[in-house]
């Protein structure tokens, strides 16, 4: 296995052996993956239950909750650093993307535009 090194260095980036290492000889990391793997299946599962049985909305609105969940948690933690202005800036212009895509906010009507082009 192949280590991508940081430019100027020979520290890796990110060295998979060692952190499973790490994982096999502490018993607060294995807890903290297989907590982690948890909560992730927990989460795939409930998206694909919103999604069968509500909507792809309801599963974009989940997923926009999941990622509020996910930063106040490590934030809560003490795993992460307060947000800076540009995250709230990304956050907001996922949910309007999102918003957009699943056509609750229309900002043009695409279909409409279509059926007058080929009128």
């Amino acid at each position: 296995m192949q280590n991508v090194n940081m430019p100027g260095s020979n520290e890796p980036i990110e060295d998979s052996l060692f952190a499973i290492k790490q994982i096999q000889s502490s018993t607060i990391y294995a807890s903290s993956f297989l907590l982690y793997m948890g909560i992730i299946a927990c989460l795939n599962y409930t998206g694909i239950y919103f999604t069968s049985t509500n909507s792809a909305l309801m599963r974009t609105i989940l997923d926009a909750l999941k990622t509020i969940l996910v930063c106040f948690a490590s934030l809560g933690l003490g795993w992460g650093e307060a947000p800076k202005a540009h995250m709230y800036v990304a956050f907001a212009l996922m949910i309007a993307g999102n918003l957009v895509f699943n056509r609750v906010v229309i900002i043009f009507d695409s279909k409409k535009e279509a059926q007058e082009q080929f009128a």
